[in-house]
């Protein structure tokens, strides 16, 4: 009986040894998880200086091109008769550049009569101031009445206000035959014509229309809210009709809302309009 419970106790010695290894073996993977574990560095942090920095809004609006001055042209006569138009629409022209001639033959006889009238009274001045010293000296000589010297030295103020009457028609027949010719105000592009060589015009004709210095603006239609954001000098981008880009530059800022729409202007530069065209509506 004894025998065999030490035979059974040498049997399970192996087995003991075996599980005792395989404990240690547990354990000591354990201690490496755990060191692995706490050896990984803790989140980093990196202190930095704050910077203030303005960021680029867009605002999207849609406006029309349009002239930045459209001038309207006609004549200062009435009833005269065009005889030639030398210009047509999108011509460009420079300040002074005859643009329409008159008919301007019954205005050159006008100015021939008030010429021939200065030179008659050019004679009366020169007989009345004769007369006018000759009374003086009889008067002085007591050949002469008074009332006949003043009367000869008046005759000499009459003539000269005469003459000056005069020169004012010649200065206004001169005037008239000026506009007999309609010249550009400034530099510029034509943009409109209602005029032919023929036709009978008057003073509230418009003839012609020109855009000042060829230049166009971009009027764009914005709320109140966006309207305060804008500054002069902010940029504008368009696109042309053939999609190139154009760039402004916002001249003005309208000071007021529209009480209907709600909604103000503003008013940008186009240096460079491309492909763009007076009344064209662009966003």
């Amino acid at each position: 009986m004894s025998t065999r419970r030490f035979s059974s106790n040498i049997a399970a010695a192996p087995l003991l040894a075996a599980a005792l290894a395989l404990l240690v073996a547990c354990s000591g993977k354990q201690d490496t998880v755990a060191s692995v574990v706490n050896d990984t560095p803790a989140l980093t942090v990196t202190v930095g200086k704050p910077i203030s920095r303005s960021l680029a809004r867009t605002i999207t609006a849609s406006g029309s091109v349009a002239p930045w001055q459209e001038i309207s042209l006609g004549v200062e006569l009435s009833s005269v008769r065009v005889a030639r138009v030398l210009v047509d629409v999108g011509q460009k022209v420079k300040k002074g550049q005859p643009l329409i001639e008159m008919d301007a033959r019954t205005l050159q006889v006008d100015l021939n009569s008030a010429r021939a009238r200065v030179a008659e009274a050019d004679a009366a001045l020169a007989l009345a101031r004769a007369n006018a010293e000759r009374g003086r000296r009889l008067k002085e000589q007591q050949l002469i009445s008074a009332g006949n010297a003043d009367e000869l030295i008046a005759g000499d103020a009459r003539a000269e206000a005469q003459r000056q009457s005069a020169l004012a028609q010649l200065e206004s027949a001169r005037l008239r035959l000026g506009f007999a010719t309609v010249r550009a105000p400034d530099d510029g592009v034509i943009s409109a014509r209602s005029v032919d060589a023929g036709q009978i015009v008057s003073p509230n004709n418009e003839l012609l229309k020109m855009i000042r210095e060829s230049r166009l603006e971009w009027r764009g239609e914005l709320s109140g809210a966006d309207l305060a954001r804008i500054k002069v000098g902010t940029e504008v981008r368009l696109r042309d009709p053939t999609g190139a880009e154009v760039i402004g530059k916002v001249r003005s800022v309208a000071p007021s809302l529209d009480p209907r729409s709600r909604t103000g202007l503003v008013y940008a530069d186009l240096a460079k309009p491309g492909e763009l065209r007076a009344g064209m509506f662009v966003e």
